[in-house]
């Protein structure tokens, strides 16, 4: 089975490719995200990267001398999730990714203490950020 990256649940990302190729990203943090009822249902995905990017950003600086996250702030809908120890399993490990149906995908992050599991649709990618860890 071809390994997924988060590229894969990024709706029309010609901008995640040309930062990071072809090569799928699995290894991420997922500190954050807001379920909103009131926005349509969208929610708030916080994915943070620490894998450096194929191209010199000038906005962003120097790799590892002024940042060495990238943080992928993405929308969509999740129709399903279960987190066990929110903010415990904030640290960046493997990502599993799996195309369910259609447009559908189940999303899955597990560590020793905690896990994460989503269904959701492609996000669309509203922002990105850096920072130095």
């Amino acid at each position: 089975m071809k390994t997924l990256g988060i590229q894969s649940i990024i709706f029309e990302n010609p901008f995640i490719n040309k930062l990071y190729g072809s090569e799928p990203i699995t290894e991420v943090a997922i500190p954050q995200i807001y379920l909103d009822e009131y926005d349509h249902g969208l929610s708030h995905i916080y994915i943070h990267i620490k894998k450096k990017p194929l191209y010199f950003i000038p906005k962003y600086g120097t790799w590892g001398v002024d940042y060495n996250v990238i943080i992928l702030h993405l929308i969509g809908k999740i129709d399903d999730i279960e987190i066990k120890n929110l903010g415990i399993g904030t640290d960046f490990s493997t990502v599993n990714i799996q195309h369910i149906k259609d447009d559908k995908y189940f999303l899955s992050k597990e560590t020793e203490l905690a896990s994460l599991k989503m269904v959701l649709s492609p996000c669309i990618l509203q922002k990105t950020e850096r920072y130095k860890l």
